[in-house]
């Protein structure tokens, strides 16, 4: 196939004359094709074709050396770099002294025009000069890709600000959405200068009076879901703790949800009633996040709003199952942290008739481990432990057979959770001996997921792991080896506790009450005042209403307290 490299705009002429219309490329023949055509006064012709045969190696500035001799500077070289077939080609050629060609030819021409650029126009074809540099750097050496990109989005930036027409503001929407997807795919250390991106251009949307269409709601679920997902924005808009993001998060999630209801409203379509459920149990999962009673109950109510929209979108297609069994497990667990554990049970046992069907693929059979581990924890709650053991020991079962076939850590880590939760089974039950012996296989995994992976999160599990060794060794009397346990723990949350992250303070709280109480029994009384007067001085100050997995009972505390002074 033929890459096109220019075509002449042909006018009618006085007289018959041979005229120039097209050069393209061959590369299966190596030839350069010359199209000419015979014009006149009543317009074109016949035309003929000539080729030229090129010398190996073909580059790209072979082809308009060639192109430049023969036609005497009809084309510059931008016209080749900006030609997006032929960069292709080139790349796919992988040839590496013409791809770093390429690249220099990009960066002479970048430098030249830079000192050149005086107009609105100069500013523009110097922006989609960056943009089709970064394009090939894409391909080329990612590494590299964003600066051109944040080039092109700040030239073009530049230029609506000084010139604020619905063109040029659209061209900034263009550069901004190139920088982002660069960041994306970037990952997470680039996570605050994506939102920052993104939050710019919600307003140049908002400028552009284009704020009730899809993109604009994407815009918003993208904020939103950064903003949930960044620990500490001491530098965004004055955000230090979780319960403002989470609300920020929100405010933008309403706004896409409220895109996507109309839009369902309006044409009760498939496509728009799944973004108006995905929008729904965003803001859900949000409230959730935050915890408190209020917040979970306005969860449960977005929830089943969520649930009743893939209800209908699953009786009208098969394709929409997913979407129905994620609605319904979403409910359930809603269910379970507002202490409805019958409710949670019920919509379990549905989402567990459905998935159970499908089990040829890995990821469905770990989702039937993750429902037998929720179902396990609804019959806990109600104290059915009999019907718990049984779900537990089903996901522990079929986990260690998933962790065979998969290395990726959180199905590693599910197997720890297995033992874990087999372990609190059997501490409810006060089977300690039986507790220790699930402690410790979870513990003895985290050991090695932790020095395999070396994250904060295998390193705060590992802490967990502790905790429950701590817990189990104090219901069997051994305060001495438990109060090692808890002194680890302690030791990881100061290493994972930074910044104003309420979440990583709580734990580190959790962590150091655990360890005060066992030096209290054990007479330690110095060091374990000086561990409650840790505890109780976050208590008084501390503004968080989220209800944690490990509590802090300010009451209790305070009792336990003023017991030690009166021993100590």
């Amino acid at each position: 196939m033929e890459i096109v490299l220019f075509i002449n705009d042909l006018q009618p002429s006085p007289i018959i004359e041979k005229d120039l219309d097209m050069i393209s490329f061959d590369p299966k023949t190596s030839q350069l094709c010359i199209d000419y055509v015979w014009v006149g006064p009543n317009g074109s012709g016949d035309g003929m074709r000539e080729t030229l045969a090129l010398e190996a190696p073909i580059t790209l500035l072979s082809l308009y050396e060639v192109i430049d001799d023969a036609f005497d500077h009809l084309l510059e070289i931008a016209d080749l770099l900006l030609n997006t077939r032929l960069i292709d080609y080139f790349l796919d050629e992988h040839n590496d002294e013409t791809l770093k060609e390429i690249d220099q030819q990009y960066i002479m021409l970048l430098q030249r025009l830079y000192r050149q650029k005086e107009s609105e126009d100069d500013f523009v074809d110097l922006a989609i000069l960056c943009q089709a540099y970064g394009a090939f750097l894409e391909r080329y050496d990612f590494s590299r890709c964003a600066d051109p990109y944040r080039r092109e989005k700040d030239l073009l930036e530049d230029v609506a600000s000084h010139h604020p027409t619905d063109e040029n503001i659209h061209n900034a929407i263009v550069g901004y959405n190139d920088v982002i997807r660069i960041y994306e795919a970037l990952g997470d250390a680039f996570q605050s200068d994506t939102l920052a991106l993104y939050l710019a251009l919600y307003d140049l949307k908002k400028r552009a009076h284009e704020v009730d269409d899809y993109d604009f709601a994407h815009i918003c679920e993208r904020i939103g879901i950064l903003y949930s997902e960044i620990d500490t924005n001491e530098d965004m808009d004055g955000i230090d703790h979780d319960a403002d993001r989470l609300r920020m998060s929100i405010f933008y999630h309403q706004i896409e949800k409220d895109i996507f209801r109309e839009a369902y409203h309006q044409s009760h379509g498939l496509e728009e009633g799944y973004n108006y459920n995905v929008a729904l149990r965003q803001i859900g999962r949000r409230f959730e996040a935050l915890g408190d009673k209020a917040s979970l109950l306005e969860a449960q109510t977005y929830y089943k709003q969520a649930y009743t929209i893939a209800q209908t979108l699953h009786q009208a297609s098969s394709e929409y199952e997913d979407l129905y069994t994620i609605s319904l497990e979403h409910l359930g667990d809603i269910y379970l942290l507002l202490s409805k554990p019958e409710a949670a049970i019920q919509a379990y046992l549905e989402v567990f008739a459905i998935e159970q069907q499908t089990m040829a693929q890995l990821e469905d059979r770990f989702s039937v481990v993750i429902i037998n581990k929720k179902l396990g924890k609804a019959y806990q709650a109600l104290r059915e432990y009999q019907q718990a053991q049984r779900y537990y020991q089903d996901a522990l079962t079929l986990v260690l057979e998933v962790a065979k076939e998969s290395d990726d850590y959180e199905k590693q880590a599910e197997c720890g959770i297995a033992y874990m939760n087999l372990g609190w089974l059997a501490m409810d039950q006060k089977k300690y001996d039986e507790a220790l012996s699930y402690f410790q296989k979870d513990l003895s995994l985290r050991l090695h997921l932790n020095e395999r992976y070396g994250t904060i999160t295998s390193h705060y599990s590992l802490s967990l792991a502790q905790r429950h060794m701590g817990y189990v060794l104090e219901a069997l009397g051994d305060e001495e080896e438990a109060c090692l346990y808890f002194k680890s723990c302690v030791q990881i949350a100061l290493h994972y506790c930074q910044g104003h992250h309420e979440g990583q303070r709580h734990y580190l709280m959790v962590s150091l009450h655990d360890l005060a109480y066992c030096h209290f029994q054990l007479g330690n009384y110095a060091l374990a005042k000086e561990g409650y007067d840790q505890v109780l001085a976050y208590l008084a100050e501390k503004s968080e209403t989220r209800v944690h997995e490990y509590v802090l009972d300010e009451k209790a505390i305070k009792q336990e307290y003023e017991a030690l002074m009166k021993l100590g």
